[in-house]
């Protein structure tokens, strides 16, 4: 007993870190996510029901590539949004760029079409030009792209 009222200061400070470290603990349980479930959740369930062919992506590329506005064109698949990236030509028009996306919606099944969320970034080399970068986006549920504002 003498012990304890000597040390008394010494006692309740152990007990209260020991408190704090259980009370992180248990946050640091609560607040991590959990690393083997998907990071998508339910929402990408039912995706390899709606496959993308890699021919798809190449008619894709290769309908943009045949324009000689079109420098460049990238893909990438993230969830259930479809991007693609199209680096222009110096003093390729807006207007020419947005025409761009018919290519990509008639080379893309309607399977697709109708599962994906389509975003499309352009993007020219030229530094000085003001147009670019400038995005279009098709929603699964439309059917045509819109743009961002000028």
């Amino acid at each position: 007993m003498n012990f304890i009222k000597k040390h008394i200061k010494g006692i309740i400070a152990i007990v209260v870190l020991i408190i704090i470290l259980v009370i992180l603990l248990l946050l640091v349980g609560t607040l991590m996510p959990d690393t083997k479930k998907s990071s998508w959740g339910n929402r990408v369930s039912d995706i390899k029901s709606h496959p993308i062919n890699d021919e798809e992506i190449v008619s894709v590329k290769e309908a943009l590539k045949g324009h000689q506005s079109v420098e460049e064109v990238t893909y990438r698949l993230s969830g259930r949004t479809i991007n693609f990236i199209i680096t222009v030509a110096t003093g390729t028009g807006r207007s020419k760029a947005e025409s761009l996306v018919t290519d990509i919606a008639t080379n893309l099944s309607d399977d697709v079409k109708g599962y994906y969320d389509i975003q499309v970034f352009y993007k020219s080399k030229d530094s000085e030009d003001t147009t670019y970068p400038f995005m279009g986006y098709k929603n699964k549920i439309s059917s045509n792209f819109s743009f961002t504002k000028e």
